[in-house]
């Protein structure tokens, strides 16, 4: 009997190739529509949803300084939702000027961001950008102001032509947030970098797109020019905290401070978290959970030499001290998560290669070798372009479809009948499909089953489930005992040692499938009195396979049959003593109930229930085979052959 067992795993087995024992993130490069007319250069990229339909859009800022007089534009490229993006929607920002009548596109000559908001609430993004101002005249600046410049998305993602909403400013836009919690994106105000007056200020939101006038943010004593780095939620509350810097590098540090948000637009005096040596232009914050404990942490990067320092967020909005400096490259760094355990990981440009920094869940990163994409690619912006679930790139020119795989778990079925609508029952053989569990093939060579192969383990329920084989793509697993309720995580950790997420299975006290040839159709096992299969003469090459006859004594191999009498332990075979099922299942044979002499545990085998049954009288032919138990009846496609002798 042992060979048909052999077979029934076999077959129900789907093996992988040998995965590579390191990871390496993969990502395809697609040129980009040509974003820019009239000669102008791409310079900046944003993403957003202009039109509304939910699926990721870009909008790339281009002009040409060299041009009399100068030319800016921005267009839109609308995303198809599959990775791939429409011809550019542009529109023109020739009419931005100022005194000696160049376009106002500050933005992408400096180092403030054009920003993507919905600033009218419609469900649109528009974009905000700073443009030239009235001239201005205070005592330590004199030179022109800042205009706050929005550029509306209609139903179609055109922007319509530019409106100015602010005019004046002794401030350049840096940022922008819900700060007072009314629903409405604020403007984050710096003057630190460009002109005289407060260093720093907020313009509120009001219903219909428009903004109040500036009020100031607390500054830290001494430091009158602060300068916003990034804004986000540090202490979970739901408001936005800022962080900030002082742009003075003669002083030879990096001083940080945090601004927590005491709510309806008011902050906290700034706390400091950080203050290292460094030399050259201003630092590049990131706020991201790289260790997957719920708290958002902060992440610095400082040039020259450049490095990025760390500090975990305590999820209160204090930090725990900086750890030891990572040595990075200097463009930007992009936050993605590349093998879906839900921490940050980190990415950046080094020439024509992008670099991965995958973070080791504890704040440090491993520096993973470097990709050649084919072409200069510069990353910038992260969505998920193509609606797979996994985050994509994009600079001006190109996006990077992520074709990674990544370790997930995405399914449980009856190791036996795969079937898609019943629950998983306790002591029953069932198969885990996903991807990345296993760098190689690995199956159970001996009984008592192990609670883990090929450095893979499987945890269901709070229970160690004894496996019998894994793959990169596929695990078998015999369910617990013990386990109960109506449902239960399986959390598998891969050979790498990373717990992926839960994935959530029905549990029932019975889920009949009998094994086939076929992974849960056609061909049963069911084993005629000489240890031939009761199938179809000569339809399974090499194997003895002849017809059943009424009356004849089969068999049949089958899984999820519930409870036993007497109890055993699990991964342990039956082979000491008969284990009955608790409840007595119906066999039905083309729909007549066979006589049934017994129904438990294959006393040789882990997990796999045997039922010994008379072949009723039958029509000869190949009839279905069925096991109908606590309310559930195998499919009607499984079959054996019954002969007219």
């Amino acid at each position: 009997m042992g060979r048909w067992y052999l077979i029934a795993l076999t077959l129900a087995q789907v093996p992988a190739g040998a995965q590579t024992p390191t990871f390496t993130p993969s990502f395809q490069l697609n040129p980009l529509p040509a974003p820019c007319t009239n000669g102008n250069s791409a310079t900046n990229v944003v993403t957003g949803d202009f039109n509304g339909d939910h699926v990721p859009d870009l909008a790339i800022f281009c002009s040409n300084q060299n041009s009399t007089p100068p030319t800016a534009e921005l267009s839109v490229l609308l995303g198809n939702g599959d990775g791939t993006f429409q011809p550019p929607l542009v529109t023109s920002l020739a009419s931005l000027t100022f005194s000696d009548n160049s376009p106002s596109y500050s933005a992408g000559y400096n180092d403030y961001p054009i920003l993507a908001l919905d600033v009218n609430g419609d469900g649109r993004t528009d974009i905000v950008f700073n443009g030239y101002g009235p001239d201005l005249e205070l005592s330590n600046y004199t030179g022109p102001s800042c205009n706050v410049i929005v550029l509306f998305a209609a139903a179609d993602g055109t922007l319509g032509a530019p409106a100015t909403l602010a005019t004046g400013l002794g401030y350049l836009v840096a940022a922008a947030a819900d700060i007072n919690g009314d629903g409405i994106p604020d403007l984050l105000l710096d003057g630190a970098s460009s002109f005289g007056g407060d260093s720093l200020a907020v313009m509120l939101g009001q219903s219909g797109g428009t903004f109040s006038a500036p009020s100031p943010l607390p500054t830290p004593a001494g430091h009158p020019f602060t300068s916003i780095g990034l804004v986000a939620d540090f202490n979970g509350d739901g408001r936005p905290d800022i962080v900030i810097t002082d742009p003075n590098i003669l002083t030879g540090v990096i001083p940080v401070w945090i601004l927590v948000n005491q709510g309806g637009g008011s902050f906290a005096q700034p706390a400091a978290v950080l203050n290292e040596p460094f030399s050259g232009g201003l630092p590049q914050f990131l706020a991201g959970d790289f260790t997957g404990d719920g708290e958002l942490d902060l992440a610095a990067q400082v040039g020259v030499p450049y490095l990025l320092y760390v500090l975990l967020g305590n999820g209160n909005g204090a930090f725990q001290a900086a750890l030891p400096a990572l040595g990075v490259f200097g463009p930007p760094l992009v936050g993605l998560d590349l093998n879906g355990d839900g921490k940050l990981d980190l990415a950046q440009q080094d020439n024509y290669l992008v670099v991965f920094y995958l973070s080791n869940g504890d704040g440090t990163f491993q520096t993973l070798p470097v990709v050649n994409l084919g072409a200069l690619f510069d990353p910038t912006v992260v969505a998920d372009f193509n609606g797979d679930g996994k985050p994509d790139m994009a600079d001006t020119a190109s996006v990077a479809i992520n074709t990674t795989v990544i370790a997930t778990t995405t399914g449980a079925l009856n190791g036996a009948s795969f079937a898609t609508s019943e629950p998983l029952a306790p002591g029953s053989l069932v198969s885990i499909f996903g991807a990345d569990f296993a760098t190689s093939n690995a199956e159970a060579g001996a009984i008592p089953l192990p609670p883990a192969l090929g450095g893979v383990s499987v945890n269901i329920g709070g229970f160690p489930a004894p496996l019998l084989f894994v793959s990169a793509s596929q695990i078998n697993v015999q369910v617990p005992w013990e386990v109960s309720g109506s449902t239960a995580d399986i959390v598998v950790t891969t050979a790498q040692g990373a717990a992926l997420a839960p994935f959530s299975a029905s549990i029932g006290p019975v889920s009949p499938g009998i094994f086939t040839t076929q992974s849960g159709k056609g061909q049963a096992i069911a084993i005629n009195p000489d240890g031939s299969l009761a199938g179809p003469t000569g339809s399974i090459p090499g194997l003895a396979v002849h017809p059943a006859q009424v009356g004849d004594t089969l068999i049949i191999l089958a899984t999820g049959l519930g409870a036993v009498t007497p109890t055993i332990a699990d991964g342990a075979a039956a082979g000491d003593t008969l284990r009955y099922t608790s409840a007595t299942p119906t066999v039905l044979i083309g729909g007549t109930a066979a006589p049934l002499a017994f129904s438990g545990l294959s006393p040789q085998f882990v997990g796999v229930n045997q039922l010994n049954v008379t072949v009723p009288v039958v029509a000869a032919g190949v009839p279905a085979l069925q096991i109908s138990i606590g309310g559930i009846v195998t499919s009607n496609l499984v079959t054996i052959a019954v002969g007219n002798e």
